[in-house]
């Protein structure tokens, strides 16, 4: 016959009163330092946000002076290069004035005046580095100065100007001495056709002027370059 006997489980003895307390203390004293520590990393945090922001605020106040110092020096320049080159143009204005005043003057000197007049002009844009665009009868055509009205037939390369019905003008910048884009009075050239001796039929019509013309061949013109890079199909001008 076995013996089946049982030992109770050790257990640790009650704290006593002091014990309790002491455990109670050391408790609140941890999570005392605890929430100091973290009231100061907030304290940190807040600290660098609030220096963050005013850095923030002072960048974009820095921002928008430059800024408005920049429109103002562009004023500046553009109100004084609009200035001297309006008077410049006042001698040629007293000019044209001063012919006015001729009574009596022949066609001689109505002519000698006007041809003097127009040299005066001349100089005045030549001191503006405004530059004549007038392309002669053969040279190639240039569709970044040049606007092509029609292409007509002619004994010459395709790709070429044959005749110029309106010169144009295109003017340094301000800035560098590079040439701005061809003025809004930009040449009109027409264009040959490659085939010599038979006419080339349009294909495609200007909408907005049905004047305008493309027949397909060689580069296209202005307008419809212009619709083009709008989002417009060729296929969309095609005459039918």
């Amino acid at each position: 016959m076995s013996d089946h006997s049982h030992t109770p489980p050790p257990f640790d003895p009650p704290l006593s009163p002091e014990e309790l307390e002491a455990a109670a203390a050391a408790n609140e004293a941890d999570a005392a330092a605890t929430r100091e520590q973290a009231l100061a990393e907030l304290d940190s945090l807040k600290t660098q946000v609030a220096a963050l922001t005013e850095q923030t605020l002072r960048a974009h106040a820095e921002a928008q002076n430059a800024r408005r110092r920049a429109d103002e020096e562009i004023a500046k320049i553009r109100k004084f290069a609009v200035e001297s080159f309006a008077e410049s143009l006042l001698p040629v204005l007293d000019s044209l004035e001063a012919g006015l005043k001729i009574d009596n003057a022949s066609a001689e000197q109505l002519r000698e005046g006007t041809e003097a007049t127009l040299r005066q002009l001349l100089s005045v844009l030549e001191r503006n580095k405004v530059v004549e665009v007038n392309p002669a009868p053969g040279a190639r055509f240039d569709p970044a100065q040049q606007q092509a009205i029609s292409m007509v037939p002619a004994p010459q390369d395709a790709g070429t100007v044959v005749t110029v019905l309106q010169k144009g003008y295109t003017i340094a910048e301000l800035f560098g001495g590079a040439k701005a884009p061809a003025a809004p009075r930009a040449a009109k050239a027409a264009k040959p056709s490659p085939n010599k001796g038979r006419k080339v039929q349009p294909k495609y019509r200007n909408p907005d002027n049905p004047k305008e013309t493309w027949s397909g061949r060689g580069n296209q013109p202005r307008w419809m370059a212009a619709f083009v890079a709008a989002g417009r199909k060729v296929e969309d001008f095609a005459i039918k």
